[in-house]
């Protein structure tokens, strides 16, 4: 499913760039809408992962219903990988692919002294395009995670001029820890913005669950704790896309960063994005194994 000849031609083709950028973005979407379920018939990859949000959704949505949230995931998880090829071409447009609400909010913390801390649920809808946005806009963007590759997570985002904006991967050692966080607590004394993608677990404290319709779902005490060192604000944000294929990025009040107020107030907002578009999720196959989402 990663596989989008298309939009590589248009956006990453010398000669063809110019008419990947004329091309209107609902043109795009409408021909992966056409094209995404056609291959989950025929894409052996394509039709496991079908069959494991089915598995997952089965019980809560049934078999009716979960099909057809497993063909508009497949819409989803091709359309996510377009955006991210076409960027480089469409960053000094990207007014035009994206629609922002809720920087007030941001600009708001930033101007009062302080970084801030946005937060989202872990492969859950197009985050990457509100790291690239924000950065486009002139927020320095800091994006931390517990990948084993941080080199791999950067040339996935992009590596060019267009890209600013950093990737700090804290999975390691004591020491490796203690030099990230040094690091972003550097950066949020520069008022950066710090986006970080939460995990759920299927075990786990109660104080940390969330009310998750689809079996119990804990959220990371390990980003819980890094967020109350930290002591910013944390502003949820979530980025799903419109009928047009536009990225809606959406920006929510600021939270206060203590673990209780986050599970509260964040938590209930994720729980219900779950609950109301599961298509935008890239967690079925964990959630269907029972394993870290």
């Amino acid at each position: 499913m990663t596989r989008v000849p298309l939009i590589k031609l248009c956006h990453r083709v010398p000669g063809f760039m110019r008419l990947g950028r004329a091309i209107p973005v609902h043109w795009y979407f409408s021909w992966i809408k056409t094209v995404a379920p056609l291959i989950g018939f025929f894409s052996v990859h394509a039709r496991e992962q079908r069959r494991y949000v089915t598995l997952a959704l089965a019980t809560s949505r049934g078999p009716g219903e979960s099909k057809s949230i497993a063909r508009r995931n497949l819409i989803y998880r091709k359309w996510r990988v377009c955006l991210q090829v076409a960027w480089p071409n469409i960053a000094g447009r990207y007014h035009q692919w994206v629609c922002l609400q809720g920087e007030e909010y941001l600009n708001q913390v930033c101007a009062a002294g302080r970084g801030a801390i946005l937060l989202s649920g872990h492969s859950f809808g197009f985050s990457g395009m509100a790291v690239r946005t924000l950065a486009q806009r002139g927020h320095e963007i800091i994006r931390t995670g517990a990948g084993r590759n941080p080199e791999r997570q950067r040339r996935r985002w992009g590596n060019g001029d267009f890209q600013r904006w950093q990737y700090l991967g804290y999975h390691g050692d004591y020491w490796h820890r203690f030099r990230v966080l040094k690091q972003l607590q550097d950066a949020l004394r520069r008022k950066a913005v710090l986006y970080i993608g939460i995990r759920g677990l299927p075990a786990g404290d109660p104080e940390y669950e969330i009310d998750y319709c689809h079996g119990r779902f804990f959220l990371d005490p390990q980003i819980l704790r890094l967020i109350e060192i930290l002591q910013v604000p944390v502003l949820p944000c979530f980025v799903l896309c419109d009928k047009n294929g536009r990225a809606g990025i959406k920006i929510f009040p600021a939270i206060t960063p203590v673990a209780k107020e986050i599970i509260t107030g964040f938590g209930s907002l994720y729980a219900e994005y779950l609950r109301n578009f599961p298509e935008n999720a890239n967690i079925w196959k964990r959630v269907a194994r029972g394993e870290e989402i």
